[in-house]
């Protein structure tokens, strides 16, 4: 099992979150700059008293599943309301949404799920799209518009990075197999 530390930043981190879990006589496998690794469950209890040591020092114990939640939530407000993207960058939204800084959104998320939060916006970013271009019937330019891409270039390249291929190439196989429902 692996838990997740906030504001664990420098060495002195490291040895404090150590003398505490030996003092606790908490069996852990490594620590490492945001995260400890336990050699299997831990319990809740445990997991509260760790808390409650660490606190003291500035660290902050994270609840995984809560921030994953969150950052899945604020992605998708980011994707759909072209109106944020114009005003402000998705990581500063992102912070401000989770209340945790980037850089440790970006390695929880990675260590959790084994992409990274920028590969995760544009996947995100491609799903709207194909929502955009197949069922709202908007075109490239529009749907470039919707999710504040550079241009209708960089919209298809990451599409196709996701999809396999290119936004037309997408619409014209679902027009074909929605055809083809309709004639069977």
């Amino acid at each position: 099992m692996k838990a997740y530390i906030n504001n664990m930043v420098c060495p002195a981190c490291k040895f404090f979150v150590k003398s505490e879990l030996d003092s606790l006589g908490i069996v852990y496998t490594t620590i490492e700059l945001g995260f400890i690794d336990f050699p299997g469950k831990i319990t809740e209890e445990q997991l509260e008293l760790l808390e409650n040591a660490i606190k003291p020092y500035g660290l902050e114990l994270v609840n995984t599943i809560k921030i994953l939640k969150k950052i899945n939530i604020a992605t998708r407000e980011f994707v759909e309301s072209p109106e944020l993207a114009a005003k402000i960058k998705w990581s500063e939204y992102l912070t401000q949404k989770v209340q945790k800084d980037f850089p440790f959104l970006n390695m929880l998320f990675m260590h959790e799920t084994g992409t990274t939060l920028e590969k995760y916006l544009k996947a995100k970013k491609v799903y709207r799209a194909i929502e955009l271009l197949v069922y709202y019937k908007l075109n490239l330019t529009e749907i470039t518009y919707q999710l504040n891409y550079r241009s209708i270039s960089t919209l298809s390249s990451q599409f196709k990075t996701v999809t396999g291929m290119t936004p037309l190439k997408y619409k014209s196989q679902i027009e074909l197999k929605q055809e083809y429902r309709r004639g069977n």
